[in-house]
């Protein structure tokens, strides 16, 4: 499985919004999920409950698993594979409140690479804070799949 931005994408929807069950999601990013792994070619077979989509493959859960570990190495600069991980993650659960972009489920590897990136940032409890949206929302415009119409009011 070669590392391309679609994969990108898909690792920043899948790590951040995980369905219990073998390599899914939950939440409203479950129909770009399917379509992406369609697009990969990772499934043709998805199980499907209300509000999430998944499907079982070890190969592929191990390898997305190994990215994720070297995604502190992998996304080291402002560049399409980084926009469209971050694309990912915002996707799945991110959103706009009071002039910030406001993304869930994020942890300290997340959080230094946003750094790295001069993005800064803040964290509550599960929330991570991007102070200044307009640069990331840039950043991640031409690479988002759900969340197009709402970047394109802000832009």
């Amino acid at each position: 499985m070669e590392f391309t931005q679609n994969l990108a994408y898909l690792l920043g929807l899948w790590y951040h919004c995980k369905y219990g069950k073998g390599v899914g999601v939950k939440g409203k990013a479950k129909d770009i999920f399917v379509e992406v792994c369609k697009e990969l070619c990772l499934s043709e077979k998805f199980l499907y409950k209300k509000n999430s989509a998944w499907f079982y493959n070890h190969r592929v859960k191990n390898k997305l698993e190994k990215y994720i570990k070297e995604r502190r190495h992998r996304f080291i600069a402002i560049n399409d594979y980084s926009a469209s991980y971050f694309a990912g993650w915002f996707d799945c659960c991110g959103k706009i409140k009071e002039n910030k972009v406001v993304l869930c489920n994020f942890d300290s590897e997340d959080s230094f690479i946003l750094t790295r990136l001069n993005f800064i940032h803040e964290t509550k409890r599960n929330s991570l804070f991007i102070l200044k949206p307009i640069a990331f929302i840039k950043f991640i415009s031409n690479y988002t799949r759900l969340n197009k119409e709402i970047l394109e009011g802000i832009i």
